[in-house]
C-alpha cells in the first residue's frame, strides 16, 4: 500500500509541475505581447499650389512713332501656380495669371497731359523654375518663424494683352495680341500649418513688342510691356 500510495503522490506533483509550467509559459507569451504602433501619418507629396493677389504697376507704354508715352493707373495682379519639387530645394511649376490696369493720361512732349480713359488686360501662361532657400539658421527663425523660407524664380513662356485707351471721348488706339514674356520673382513665406505656408511676394515681368491699331491712323507698335507685381501669396503642399 505505501509504494502504491507514494506513487499517486509523486504522479499528482509531476502532474501539478506541468500544468504551473503551462500556465508560466502561456502567461509569459501573453505579457510579452505589444499591440502594433499606430500608422505614421502619410507625408505631404511633392506636389504644391500657389495663389498670388497683388497690386500691378506698369510702365508707361512707348509707341515706337512719335506719338507721345501713355501712363497708367495702378491696378490688380492675381495669380496661380502648380509646381513639383524635385529635390528639396529646387522646382518646377506652371503659372497663369491675369493683370488688369486703367489709363491715367496721354503726354505729348511738353503738351499739357490728356486725361485718358480705358482698360488694359494682360494673361501670362509661364513656366518657372524655382529656388527654395530654407530660412532655418538659428538667428533667423526667430525673425521669421519656425520652417520660413525664400523662393527664388525665374520663368518665361506666352502673353496676352488688350486693351484700348480713350482721350476726349474718341477711341486713340486698340492693342491686342500674344508676346513673349520673361519674369523673376521672390516670395518670403513663414509657417501657417503643416501643409500651408503664407507671405509677401514680388514679381518683375517684361513681355516683347504689341502691336495696336488706330481707327484715325497707321497702326502703331509698343516695344515691351513691363511689370512689377507685389502682393500676399499662399501655397499649398497637396
Amino acid at each position: 500500500m505505501r509504494p502504491t500510495l507514494l506513487a499517486a503522490l509523486t504522479s499528482s506533483l509531476l502532474l501539478s509541475s506541468a500544468a504551473a509550467g503551462d500556465a508560466l509559459a502561456l502567461l509569459q507569451s501573453d505579457t510579452s505581447f505589444e499591440p502594433e504602433p499606430p500608422a505614421a501619418a502619410e507625408a505631404p507629396s511633392n506636389w504644391y499650389a500657389r495663389a498670388e493677389v497683388g497690386v500691378n504697376l506698369m510702365d508707361n507704354l512707348d509707341p515706337k512713332s512719335a506719338l507721345g508715352q501713355f501712363h497708367m493707373h495702378p491696378g490688380l495682379d492675381v495669380g496661380a501656380s502648380v509646381g513639383y519639387y524635385f529635390t528639396e530645394t529646387i522646382a518646377v511649376e506652371a503659372q497663369a495669371g491675369v493683370s488688369w490696369n486703367r489709363f491715367k493720361e496721354w503726354t505729348q512732349g511738353t503738351k499739357p497731359a490728356i486725361d485718358a480713359t480705358g482698360d488694359f488686360i494682360q494673361v501670362p501662361l509661364v513656366a518657372n523654375i524655382v529656388f527654395r532657400i530654407p530660412l532655418t539658421n538659428e538667428g533667423l527663425e526667430p525673425i521669421f518663424g519656425e520652417d520660413a523660407e525664400l523662393l527664388l524664380y525665374a520663368g518665361g513662356g506666352g502673353q496676352y494683352a488688350n486693351g484700348t485707351m480713350n482721350a476726349e471721348g474718341a477711341d486713340i488706339f486698340t492693342a491686342d495680341g500674344w508676346t513673349f514674356r520673361y519674369q523673376v520673382g521672390a516670395a518670403l513665406n513663414a509657417q501657417f500649418t503643416d501643409t500651408m505656408k503664407f507671405g509677401l511676394y514680388f514679381r518683375f515681368a517684361r513681355s516683347g513688342s504689341l502691336d495696336a491699331s488706330q481707327p484715325l491712323g497707321a497702326d502703331i507698335s509698343f516695344s515691351s510691356l513691363t511689370n512689377y507685381a507685389v502682393g500676399m501669396n499662399l501655397s499649398l503642399k497637396f
